[in-house]
């Protein structure tokens, strides 16, 4: 089944187009190295399927609600929030290689669904989207834990630290835009240029 590559945007500029493109484009990137045999073991194959499809959707949510965010300082935190998942997402396809590669048809269907739940998300008053980030985190921390867990001892134990240590902060902003704290962008500051080798 052949599907059409030149979706356009909400402004009507490509913009989604262009974005479905680069991902496609590192997808590629990765596809001629050999995928790792502890990344294909059956205890979380599930687990990295989850992280590359969140990682997509993520960056697809957050660009949507940055670019309808209703004033600047919502605007910085949603740009924050997309520059997270950006990094965490370019770094996921550089760490796991034909593992994230592995997972082409998810991918498309996590840029669609990160497209919708940026919509849902950019409709609610700031404080609902706020704790709509506390709740959506949720599914995917038992997923980030189990790899952290499962490569605790290994080469890969930095990286997957640094994958729930994301996920976290997420939560950790909007719960802080929730309860009012002076510095709510700090937990993802402090990841943002910060991946481990």
């Amino acid at each position: 089944m052949h599907m059409k590559n030149d979706v356009v945007g909400p402004r009507g500029d490509g913009m989604v187009s262009a974005i479905a493109a680069r991902t496609r484009s590192k997808l590629r990137a990765v596809a001629d190295r050999g995928t790792p045999d502890d990344l294909l073991d059956r205890a979380v194959i599930r687990s990295v399927r989850v992280l590359v499809v969140s990682e997509v959707g993520g960056v697809q949510a957050a660009a949507f609600a940055e670019r309808h965010a209703r004033n600047a300082a919502e605007r910085a935190i949603w740009a924050a929030l997309h520059e997270l998942e950006l990094q965490t997402r370019d770094a996921v396809y550089e760490r796991l290689g034909d593992a994230a590669a592995r997972f082409t048809t998810a991918e498309w269907v996590a840029n669609t669904g990160g497209r919708v739940n940026g919509a849902a998300v950019a409709v609610l008053p700031h404080q609902l989207q706020m704790r709509s980030l506390v709740v959506a985190t949720k599914p995917f921390i038992p997923h980030f834990r189990k790899l952290h867990q499962h490569f605790a001892d290994g080469p890969r134990a930095a990286f997957f630290h640094y994958v729930l240590a994301h996920e976290l902060a997420i939560a950790e902003l909007g719960r802080r835009v929730v309860t009012h704290d002076e510095d709510p962008l700090a937990p993802v500051e402090a990841l943002l240029g910060n991946v481990p080798k």
